[in-house]
Order: C-alpha cells, then structure tokens, then sequence
C-alpha cells in the first residue's frame, strides 16, 4: 500500500501537527506500506530554516515544497502573514503530490487550515481514496480565539469551504469524540468518521522514580512539589487561572510551577507571573529526556480555551498519562480531555476562571503523596489500554486498509464527462445509426437492436443496448453463452460490428441516461454463469470472489479487461482487471481508456486476442 501524507511540517520541525505525523509515518513505513510527505521547506520555530528539498527518514520520503522565505519571516508575527504563508503552500504541495506516482490513499491534515480541500484534484487525477486528519477545525479554532467573529463573512465562507471539503473525502479521522460530534452536526456521515486520540510513546515516555531522575536533580525540583506545564503556550491553551492559583499559593515554599516550552503565549505568561516567586521556566528538552522531564511534575497541568471543545485536544494530555503522573485539567468539563480524565480517574477537572478549585486540586495532591501516586498510575493504566503510540498505529493501519479497499465514491467530473460525450456521440453518429440498421435488416430481417438484460451499479438491473449481431433469437436457442472465437451464431454484419465495437453504439443512451459509465467494469448478465468440472457444474458470476465489489461502480462501456484481456479467458480471471481498475480508478485514466479504445476501433483490431497492460511510472 502506498501512503502520501500532505502536511505543511514534518521532522525534524517541533510543532504538534509535525511530531504526531513524524511519528505514525515511520510506525507504518516498518510496517510494510510505503510512505511518502509533502511538507514545506520551512520550520515552525525557525523561520529562516530551509530544510533539503527530498530525502529519506527513517524510510519515509520526504518532499519539501519551496515557500517564500519572507513570508516565513512575517507569518510569526502578523495574522496577514500567516495567512499568506498558508496560502502559498496549497498550490506548491499539489504540484508535487502530482509529479509523485500514484498513491492509494491520501491523507490530508488540517495545517494549514482547509489543506483537505486539495483532495478533490488528487481523486480527479488519481483516482485515490482520500482521508481527513483533523487535528483542529476551522474556523471554529479561529472563532473561539477571537480572530474572527462569528457571523463575520470570512468565517461563514471559510466554514462551508471547510464543510465542503471535508464532505468530499472517503473518511476523516477525528482526535476525540467530541470532535466526530461536532463533524457529525456538520453534515459529516456519521460511519465515515473514525475516532482515533493522539498518542503518546510509552517506552520512551514513561514514570522515573525520583532517587532516579537526574534532571529533577540538576533544577532543583526534586525537593518540591512540582506542578508542571509542558508543552506548547499557544493562543488555544488557558493561563490566566494557573498564574492566579500560583500567586494564592505563594505561601506555599513546598510548591513550585513549573513551565516547559514554547509558543506564542509565553512571553506574556512571563510577563504575567513576573511577581510570582514560585513559577519558573525551561525551554524545551531533548526527545532523549523527556522521561525525565515529564517525571519531575508530581502533578501535570492541561488547559484549554472554553470554546475550543471538539475544536482540538491538548495533546500534553497523553504525555502526562504516559509518564504516570496525576492531571489537573483547567478547562470546559465538555471537552475530550476532560471525558478521557473521567474514564482514567486520573485527577480533576477544574472550570477555567476558578482560582479557589484549582488550587484546592494542587494543595490536595502535594498534601496527599499517596493519592497521587494511585490517580497516576491509574493514568499510566489507562494509556496502556488505549493511548499508546503502538496501539494508534495499528488503528491507522486498519482504517487506511478498509479505506484503499472502499467502494469509489462517485465522481461529478465523470458523470459530467459521460453525458457531455455521449450527448455529442449521439448527435454525430446519427447517420451511422441509420445506415448500419438498413444493413441489419437487408441481411436477415431481423431485429436491428438487441435489448440484453444487464446489472448496473448497487445492484439495478436495466436494459443495454445493441445492435443486433447473432442470428435472431440466439439466446433462446443456445443459452446465454460468451461469446467465442468463430461463434457460428454471430452474423456477417455482426462479424464486422463486433470487430470495430460498432455493435455497442446505441450503448451512448445508456450512458447518457446513467445506467452505464464510458468506462468501467463489463456489465453482467443476472442469470450469467461460468462452466467449471463437471463434478461441480456451473458457477453464478456473482458468486465470484469480487464480484460484489464490481457492483460499486457503474458498468462501462470499455474497461482495463474489455482492452486488455482475452477474449476467451474466464471470466473470474477477467475479474482481476475489473478490481485493478475499480482500485486506481481516475479521470485521467479514464481518458486513456477511451482513447486506446477509439485507436483499436478505427484499426478493427477488437478481436486481436491480448494487449500488455499500459503501465505507468510508480503503478
């Protein structure tokens, strides 16, 4: 299975986004699947940090697309520029997802914002199936932290593109089941939605005991009880409770406050807890010592803006749980973080803006060792059972597998491309209808069309249309047999239709009416069979391994096995091209279809009896 993940960070780069993405593509590239991303060449922390074009990591591919270097510089400072600077990557990551081969699935995640909207033209060209990682949503992210107003033109436009967007992918994955619920609420089926948390690494992160934990040592935290905040300070993460609760607790030299990061939020948290003796920072730790940081907290810190539940999930959260240590939650009691502390009974929810309650929480852990210990590991229990970075991967691995294998949802520029063609086919050939019906009847008699009974897309059955090939009343006298090579009771018009394909011209109205597509599957008979040993006797085609998943698409009128096949290879064989197609099915290879059928038309050369399969780079 070939995986393309578009995002705008990847590794080495620290953001959220870009570690959680970092760390699922290398789990699925040892797996087996063969992963590739499309990230920019910029950094997050470090505008003017140019990472290489195209290498290899960890033995995923990694593709840069070029942004303005000057956007970069600006974006970190003004709202105007990080708008620019996310615009400029949406038209850069297509151009190189499609200079890549084909992928089967596509993932897209939300940074920038509406990244999943680039899903369209990679189906149109493609024919991939396409998933929706939603880390955030926008513009509620953007509504609930006050950038734009609610009613504001901008965010009604941006959220029916976002709705759209997301409308038209084959799955989206959720962080959280708030999340689902609000996707849901937006017009979202409920069944293409998956819920999968981040995730934390437990063996990397995991509970240092104290007489071991040389960072705790070397800041002089071991001696203290350390409420501890690590993690990005963004726009979406509550602060104001935490520095008050501190300033309350001053009294208390037994109790330290303790923030590790960065984000756009820190300098003014220093600036608020200039006066507060107890609250200290750090920049961020190395990969390498984050058992030992997040183990040095007797107690984790996890907030979040009111507004933001269902938007996104502190991913500190997983950290924490991993490192075995208690949570004091300082945001809506509806979020996910606060559902996932409930069913981990590892500490307490407290409502942003109530000082008394979380300091209440904090003075009950550092009075009460021993129930911080069980609400900890109560946590790391917890995690082990559902969060672990293992346990993600394997459920991304099972959902990108269902998805490659999904039915193909259907496609407005085929349908658009299907009538458009077969509306002007059927205006130009006109005149050749007239003619090869005079010819029929001069021959035999007989009737000029063949109407044969076929089954269509989910199962429909309808009526294909023909120009009469076999002598009248073939069925009825030899069984619905295929068609073979010298088959006596083919006509000599129809010898020279079946030759040029000009038997299946009134197939146009099909076409036309929807019934059938130019180009897919055969459409079968409801009572076609397959001969097999005469111990056994005949098998129904739709008891054919695939034949099912044939039923996705609407039949066509050509095909992968109407070009490439035998004539007279069985038809279960036949099977497989129709499943090649059904599983890379694309606009664009429709168009070649179409065209290598028109060449063998006008060369006569249908009944040659196999042609080598197209192929194209990376398929």
């Amino acid at each position: 299975m070939r995986v393309l993940f578009i995002n705008r960070y990847y590794a080495p780069d620290q953001s959220g986004t870009s570690r959680m993405l970092t760390e699922l593509a290398q789990d699925l590239a040892r797996s087996g699947a063969r992963v590739s991303v499309v990230a920019s060449d910029g950094d997050s922390e470090r505008p003017i940090r140019r990472h290489p074009p195209q290498e290899t990591l960890d033995g995923v591919a990694v593709y840069r697309a070029p942004t303005w270097l000057r956007l970069r510089r600006i974006a970190r400072g003004t709202i105007r520029g990080w708008v620019l600077n996310s615009l400029s990557f949406y038209p850069m990551a297509l151009l190189y997802a499609l200079h890549l081969p084909r992928h089967d699935v596509v993932v897209l995640m939300s940074d920038p914002p509406l990244l999943h909207l680039l899903g369209l033209p990679l189906r149109w060209c493609w024919g991939c199936r396409v998933v929706s990682w939603c880390q955030d949503l926008y513009p509620e992210m953007a509504v609930a932290t006050g950038v734009l107003g609610e009613r504001s033109i901008a965010a009604r436009l941006l959220g029916a593109l976002s709705r759209w967007g997301l409308s038209r992918a084959d799955h989206a994955v959720a962080i959280g089941e708030v999340m689902a619920e609000r996707l849901g609420r937006a017009g979202l089926a409920r069944e293409r939605i998956d819920v999968i948390h981040n995730w934390a690494d437990g063996g990397r992160i995991f509970p240092v005991p104290a007489e071991r934990n040389d960072f705790a040592r070397e800041h002089r935290l071991d001696r203290s009880f350390v409420a501890l905040y690590s993690g990005n300070m963004g726009v979406g993460h509550h602060f104001h409770t935490i520095v008050e609760a501190a300033r309350r607790l001053q009294a208390r030299r037994d109790i330290t406050f303790l923030f590790i990061g960065e984000g756009k939020r820190r300098a003014w948290l220093a600036h608020e807890a200039r006066d507060v003796s107890s609250v200290r920072f750090l920049p961020p730790q190395p990969d390498a010592q984050l058992a030992c940081s997040l183990s040095a907290g007797a107690a984790h810190l996890v907030t979040l803006q009111p507004g933001l539940e269902g938007v996104m999930v502190p991913s500190k959260l997983y950290s924490a749980l991993a490192a075995g240590r208690p949570v004091i939650f300082i945001g809506p009691p509806a979020s996910e973080a606060a559902r996932l502390i409930e069913k981990a009974a590892c500490g307490y929810i407290v409502a942003p803006g109530d000082v008394g309650g979380c300091a209440a929480a904090l003075t009950a852990l550092a009075d009460s060792p021993e129930a911080a210990r069980r609400l900890g590991e109560n946590g790391r229990r917890y995690f082990d059972e559902h969060l672990d970075r293992r346990l993600a991967a394997e459920r991304f691995s099972g959902l990108l597998g269902r998805v490659r294998c999904s039915p193909v949802r259907p496609s407005a520029p085929k349908r658009l491309f299907d009538v458009a063609l077969s509306g002007a086919g059927l205006l130009l050939s006109a005149p050749l209808w007239a003619a090869i019906a005079a010819l029929i009847r001069l021959e035999d008699g007989g009737p000029v069309f063949f109407r044969d009974r076929r089954v269509g897309q989910g199962g429909r059955e309808f009526d294909a249309l023909k120009f009469r090939t076999m002598v009248p009343d073939a069925d009825r006298t030899f069984g619905p047999l295929q068609a073979r090579a010298g088959d006596p009771r083919v006509t000599r018009m129809g010898r020279l239709l079946r030759a040029t394909a000009m038997d299946e011209l009134p197939q146009l109205w099909n076409i036309f009416t929807g019934d059938m597509s130019f180009v897919g599957p055969r459409a079968l008979r409801p009572v076609e069979v397959e001969a097999r040993a005469a111990s056994v006797g005949a098998m129904s085609l739709f008891e054919i391994p695939g034949a099912g998943r044939r039923l996705a698409v609407r039949p066509g009128l050509t095909g992968l096995a109407q070009i490439h096949a035998p004539r007279d290879l069985i038809r279960r064989h036949k099977f497989r091209y129709d499943l090649l197609y059904i599983r890379r099915s694309s606009f664009w290879l429709d168009l070649r279809l179409i065209l290598t059928s028109f060449w063998i038309t006008v060369t006569g050369s249908w009944e040659r009896p196999t042609r080598p399969l197209w192929r194209k780079r990376g398929r």
